[in-house]
C-alpha cells in the first residue's frame, strides 16, 4: 500500500472519529425534548408544564455541545497544512455531516432556550 493512500484511511478515520460525537449530541438533544413528557423521573409535586419547562436546560447544553463538537469536525475536515489531493474528495465526503450537525445545534439551542425560558406558557399550546 502506498504512503499517500495510508494516508487517506487514517485521515478517515480522523475524520469518522470527529463525527459520531456531532450525531450523538444532536440526537441527545433532539430526544431530550420530549424525555419531560413521560413523567420519568418526575417529582409527583411538579406540573408536567415545569418539568417541561426545565428539560429546556439539558437541551441547550446537549446543543452546545453539540455545536462544540461540529467545531471539531470542522477542524478536522480543514486542517491549516496542505496535504494530498485525495483528501479533497473525503472533505466533501463529510462535509454535509459539518453543516448538518451545525444546523442542528444551532435550532437545538433556540428551542432548548425558548423551552427553558416559556416551556411552562407554551406548554397549553402544544
Amino acid at each position: 500500500m502506498a504512503d499517500a493512500d495510508q494516508h487517506l484511511i487514517d485521515y478517515e478515520k480522523r475524520i469518522k472519529s470527529a463525527v459520531w460525537p456531532v450525531v450523538l449530541w444532536c440526537v441527545l438533544s433532539v430526544v431530550v425534548v420530549f424525555f419531560p413528557s413521560t413523567g420519568w423521573l418526575r417529582p409527583s409535586a411538579d406540573h408536567v408544564e415545569v418539568w417541561f419547562a426545565r428539560g429546556g436546560a439539558p437541551v441547550t447544553i446537549f446543543a452546545l455541545i453539540a455545536q462544540t463538537r461540529v467545531t471539531r469536525l470542522a477542524d478536522v475536515l480543514t486542517p491549516g497544512h496542505f496535504g494530498h489531493a485525495g483528501f479533497n474528495g473525503l472533505r466533501d465526503k463529510y462535509r454535509l455531516w459539518k453543516i448538518g450537525g451545525n444546523a442542528v445545534a444551532l435550532v437545538m439551542t433556540v428551542v432548548g432556550t425558548v423551552m427553558w425560558a416559556y416551556g411552562d406558557l407554551l406548554w397549553g399550546w402544544l
